[in-house]
């Protein structure tokens, strides 16, 4: 009834010594095996609570032997994450260490940050550039901003404002080519009409006056009916090829007729055909 110990577990049995197989009769001692020979695989550090950061480290020689470190966390420079150890860059923190998977969902993290700043940025841009007149937006539309062009990145009240102002340029031009067009067109019917004068058409009575002069006085009036009506002295001597003192009394037999008139302008004499004769009055 007495309690009595439980009796210790007999020792391991010594190994025996082994002979080797020469005839030396020399014995060899089989060595234990080695010490498990400790190697970590760390974890990334973890956010700072308490201004204290840790992580945990495992043997990866199977040994079971874990620990956890602990490291306090200091100021850091503004470029670099607050999470992130002592001496850590922002790049280094984004790639997840081997057989750790929090270092795989703090890049995720990191690289949704960037991803929402950078949107961020482009809305504020984009705000900036609604701001501006619809011109200002003409001039930028064929710009690329961050991969999207301004004028697909405009809401869509901005957007019908830049194509009205742009179809309204468009239909200003259109209407300034047509203007200079007519105008251009009504000059050169113009200059034409003034280089190649239209015959006269006489009537029956007219006609009937002209078969009743001499030869010489029908040229005179030929040129002048495929003049427009009128000319000079000097063009009518050079059309109809008349001696000067003829074509000068040919013009006076019908100035004397009342079929012509003559004019004088300084040195130079015009002559025109009568509004009788051509049956104005």
């Amino acid at each position: 009834g007495k309690d009595e110990a439980c009796p210790a577990p007999p020792p391991a049995p010594a190994l025996p010594p082994v002979r080797s197989g020469g005839g030396g009769g020399r014995m060899l001692q089989v060595s234990s095996p080695p010490s498990c020979i400790s190697q970590w695989n760390c974890s990334s550090w973890s956010s700072c609570i308490n201004n204290v950061s840790a992580r945990t480290c495992d043997d990866i020689n199977a040994c079971n032997i874990s620990r956890r470190e602990k490291q306090a966390c200091t100021v850091l420079h503004p470029s670099q994450d607050a999470g992130s150890p002592p001496g850590s860059s922002p790049i280094s923190s984004l790639q997840p260490s081997p057989g750790s998977s929090s270092g795989t969902s703090e890049s995720t993290a990191r690289n949704t940050t960037l991803t929402t700043g950078s949107k961020t940025t482009l809305l504020a841009t984009n705000s900036t550039l609604q701001s501006r007149n619809p011109l200002t937006l003409l001039i930028l539309s064929n710009v690329t901003l961050t991969g999207f062009s301004v004028l697909d990145a405009l809401d869509p009240v901005a957007k019908q404002q830049v194509l009205a102002f742009i179809a309204l340029m468009i239909s200003g031009a259109l209407l300034v080519a047509f203007v200079m067009q007519t105008i251009h067109m009504r000059r050169k019917t113009l200059l034409h009409s003034s280089l190649h004068p239209q015959p006269i058409t006489l009537s029956n009575r007219s006609l009937d006056i002209v078969r009743t002069l001499l030869a010489g006085e029908q040229n005179v009036v030929t040129y002048l009916l495929e003049n427009n009506g009128g000319g000079t002295q000097a063009s009518a001597k050079h059309a109809t090829g008349l001696p000067l003192t003829s074509l000068h009394r040919y013009i006076q037999s019908l100035e004397t007729k009342n079929i012509l008139v003559v004019e004088k302008i300084g040195k130079m004499k015009k002559i025109r055909l009568s509004d009788w004769f051509l049956g104005d009055e």
